[in-house]
């Protein structure tokens, strides 16, 4: 018989085990021997039972080998199998169609001496001398632990094909490194050399190391302590995080076994693990997002409701519910389609339909005594393939505005009149039909400082004259919407007689006749050059604290407290702290709150609000993620200021 091998004895060995019931089988037939003899490894059976195994064989199980004959053949499989067939039940379906005259063949792992595993390729078919005997010629081995981890990896991986930047490995009971692929290097950074001489508790921090101990003994414990478990067929996945050589975080997902010797004692380990770092990160993303929403929709100032297609409510805030004054009662079996107002239930429709719709109008509330303005923006939400699974509603009570409006309304015209009066100029000018316009009084002290006579600047023409020459073109477009009878309040330069440069804000109401016809100006000038000089000072004052922020070893930023998302300012010394630029911030397009450690993103967010709600500076310290995907520590202090609108703002330096 030829066969091929890997694995070829140096010498052949001319007698085998003759003892037994071998005897019984063939009698004293020597060529049997001599043909069992003459493979390069060769083992017969019968009912799982090893009656005969060639001297190579022998040889090659060492120690091992002792306790081949008479002897079941599993004894000699613990390990995980190459190609998944790792069940007794699978293998004795193959033997029974060898016995029907069809050879199988399948790749294994056995144990042999020094506790050393190998793999080999076996071939099992019906023996020539008898048709209740099969034979196991092994055609190809593997004493090459690489070799073998590559034939074995496939069980371990979640997919049943280990990708071959995946990590392998084999420890010993104490977590010391018996082997290790070469991906450990695109893994953790270290060479082979380097990972075997650092131990597992210096690469992960103390809490890590316990659990992974424990869950270890856990395991241990169970597959020895049961008689159901067996080392073949037991494997378990567990995930951690540890450092990777450049010090960031790194997060790994475990599939392992135990490893057996032929004693049936486990002396070690052997795993797979895969990089779950970016998933872990996206994790922590969403799991920052969720937060972030969850936030924002319980504390949002306006009512926010989300419903399903069948028009029941299914999420709703405190506001909402303060809005419409409902009980949680009510809302529970509220269906929005029975609602009385159908404008609203139009709205409703017209979201699950996948458009967003708006309402405005006065409500009067079906299931309360609320009544009032009310405005509805309602929107449709999508499942990923595009199907309306739903809608979410923003409400918000807009009675006071109303009320506000009706009243600015009555007293606008007044308002404008009196309010552009309280100027340095004022005029009452009749307008003529040829441009020009005569004064039916003034008050024109501003003429003082232009000195001018009012002959001077009697007509829009006139006044075009002074204006400054780069403020023409919007002085003669505000004349055209004057025309049109509309009031404007233009800021514009004019140059005095004495060649000086002066700024006004001229405010300009036309009143129409009956017939929509101009008849009459109302005009008041306010000399603005002090603010626009103020104005000149600041934009000076805040180009060289821009200067003064882009050299300081560190970042400035300016952020909402409720939602720092997006950023309204960031210095240039984000790009040397993150690795991110100031753009990528302000826009926007890098969630802040996803580059704080999920450890330390709830303490930064608690500690900003507690500072600010007792009116006092915080200072934090925590780490961040830095572009290029490194752990950094930082620190924090800054200051909650109130903004023109009232909401809070934080001005904080981070280095």
């Amino acid at each position: 018989m030829t066969t091929h091998s890997k694995h070829q004895p140096t010498s052949k060995v001319a007698t085998g085990n003759t003892s037994g019931s071998v005897g019984s089988l063939f009698g004293s037939n020597v060529s049997v021997v001599d043909y069992i003899n003459g493979l390069p490894m060769a083992v017969i059976f019968t009912k799982d039972t090893v009656l005969w195994a060639s001297s190579v064989a022998l040889s090659y199980f060492g120690d091992s080998g002792k306790a081949l004959i008479g002897s079941t053949l599993f004894s000699f499989m613990p390990l995980v199998q190459p190609n998944g067939e790792v069940s007794s039940e699978l293998i004795t379906k193959r033997e029974a169609l060898a016995l029907q005259g069809k050879p199988q063949s399948f790749s294994a792992l056995f144990m042999r001496s020094a506790q050393m595993p190998f793999a080999a390729h076996v071939l099992i078919r019906v023996s020539s001398f008898s048709n209740d005997v099969l034979e196991w010629i092994v055609t190809e081995t593997y004493d090459d632990v690489p070799q073998i981890i590559s034939k074995s990896t496939k069980n371990l991986s979640n997919d049943g094909n280990a990708p071959i930047d995946d990590l392998v490995w084999i420890l010993d009971l104490d977590f010391n490194v018996l082997y290790i692929n070469d991906a450990v290097r695109q893994h953790l950074g270290y060479s082979v050399t380097e990972i075997k001489s650092i131990p597992l508790k210096n690469r992960v921090d103390a809490c890590t190391y316990t659990r992974i101990k424990e869950l270890i003994e856990e395991h241990y414990a169970r597959v020895t302590a049961d008689s159901d478990y067996t080392s073949r067929n037991y494997t378990f996945s567990f995930n951690y995080e540890h450092f990777h050589k450049n010090g960031s975080l790194y997060y790994s997902r475990i599939t392992c076994t135990f490893l057996r010797n032929s004693a049936g004692v486990i002396v070690g380990l052997y795993g797979v693990s895969k990089d779950i770092t970016a998933q872990k990160r996206s994790e922590s993303e969403t799991l920052v997002s969720r937060q972030m929403y969850r936030l924002l929709f319980e504390q949002a100032p306006i009512g926010i409701f989300r419903y399903n297609k069948d028009g029941f409510i299914t999420e709703y805030n405190r506001r909402f519910a303060e809005t419409l004054k409902l009980t949680p009662k009510i809302l529970e079996r509220l269906n929005l389609f029975t609602l009385n107002d159908e404008k609203v239930v139009q709205a409703i429709t017209c979201s699950l339909e996948g458009e967003s719709c708006n309402y405005e109008g006065y409500y009067k509330a079906t299931n309360s005594n609320m009544e009032g303005w009310l405005t509805l923006k309602a929107v449709p939400v999508f499942d990923n393939e595009g199907n309306v699974t739903g809608g979410i509603g923003i409400v918000e009570d807009i009675s006071e505005r109303k009320q506000a409006e009706e009243s600015l309304r009555i007293s606008e015209k007044m308002f404008r009149v009196l309010s552009s009066l309280t100027t340095d100029a004022a005029s009452s000018l009749i307008f003529n039909p040829d441009g020009t316009f005569k004064r039916e009084w003034t008050n024109v002290s501003i003429l003082k400082t232009l000195d001018y006579s009012l002959s001077e600047i009697d007509s829009f023409e006139k006044w075009g004259q002074i204006v400054h020459p780069d403020d023409r073109a919007d002085y003669y477009s505000q004349i055209k919407q004057i025309m049109s009878g509309k009031m404007v309040s233009p800021e514009f330069r004019v140059i005095t007689k004495s060649g000086e440069t002066v700024w006004i804000n001229n405010t300009v109401y036309p009143e129409v006749d009956q017939n929509g016809r101009i008849v009459r100006l109302l005009s008041a000038i306010k000399d603005i050059t002090p603010r626009k000089r103020a104005e000149l000072e600041l934009k000076e004052s805040q180009r060289k604290l821009s200067t003064l922020l882009d050299n300081l070893p560190g970042m400035a930023y300016k952020g909402r407290l409720r939602n720092l998302q997006p950023l309204e300012f960031v210095s240039d010394g984000a790009v040397a702290l993150t690795g991110y630029t100031p753009e990528e911030l302000v826009s926007g397009k890098i969630n802040v709150a996803s580059i704080i450690h999920p450890k330390d993103l709830t303490r930064v967010v608690r500690g900003r609000i507690h500072a600010v709600s007792n009116n006092t500076r915080f200072q934090l310290r925590y780490r961040i993620f830095t572009k290029d995907g490194s752990l950094r520590w930082v620190e924090e202090m800054g200051v909650g200021t109130p903004d023109e609108n009232g909401e809070i703002a934080i001005e904080a330096f981070i280095f």
